[in-house]
Order: structure tokens, then sequence, then C-alpha cells
């Protein structure tokens, strides 16, 4: 379980099970494939070299289907709790009301909470994926 502070707030990050992983990567897949590539060697002290980078992002973004931004959004509010006074915690999504718990949440918040939750969940797979290139491709291959 991951922890993180935000705007003052205390959040804890669980795992999602194998198969919301798997469609949480599924659902992100078209954003990491422009995201990484767009990120490496970055200079990030000039403005219009970040703003350059970042628009593939953007535009993917502007390109998902509602129903998946509002998937991504559940799902990872959805195992993330935020720590209260006295150490009782909450989740963030209201499941019974079908939103979020809080409304003090403002939008780099929400950023902040889908990349922890996405780095607790599918992270390690990611950064495995890239420093082992014949992890995936090993599957169902034999040698002659």
């Amino acid at each position: 379980m991951a922890e993180y502070t935000v705007n003052g707030h205390e959040y804890l990050v669980r795992k999602l099970n194998a198969i919301d992983q798997f469609n949480l990567m599924r659902k992100l897949g078209p954003l990491i494939v422009k995201l990484g590539p767009s990120l490496k060697d970055v200079d990030t002290s000039s403005l219009d070299a970040m703003a350059q980078a970042l628009a593939p992002m953007v535009e993917t973004l502007a390109e998902m289907r509602d129903e998946d931004v509002f998937y991504i959004t559940r799902m990872c509010y959805k195992v993330t709790r935020r720590v209260q006074e006295g150490g009782s915690t909450t989740v963030l999504w209201n499941e019974r009301a079908n939103m979020p718990q809080f409304d003090d949440i403002d939008l780099r918040e929400m950023i902040q909470i889908i990349v922890a939750a996405v780095q607790e969940n599918i992270g390690g797979f990611l950064a495995d994926s890239r420093s082992d290139s014949t992890a995936v491709g090993a599957v169902g291959t034999s040698s002659s």
C-alpha cells in the first residue's frame, strides 16, 4: 500500500485485483504509448519544450471516450482512501452515489491521485516491460 500527501491531505492507495489492473492498463494503453516517448529527455527548464512534449498526451486525452476517462477515475478513486482526523480513512469513490466522495478535490489533486493509483497498480509492470524487452516476446515462443 502506498501512502502520500496531496494538497495537505494524506492518502493511502491499495492494489487492484489482477483483472482490474489489466483493464486499467488497457484503458490507459493509448495514453501510455504516446506519453512514454514524448517525455524522454525533455528539457524541463523550457516551457516550449515541455508543451511540445505534452502535446501528444493532451491530444490522446482529448480523444479518449468519456466512458474510459470515467472508468480510469473511478477505479483509481476506488482504491484510494483519504485519512481523516483521528486516523480513520474514507474511500474516495462513493459506490452508492456513483460519484466522488469529496467535492473539495480540484483538478490538480485529482490528477495526482490518479497518477499515484496508476503507479501503485501498473507502474511496476510498465517498468519491467521497459527494462526487459524479451519478457512478453518470450511467451509462447520456442527456439529451434
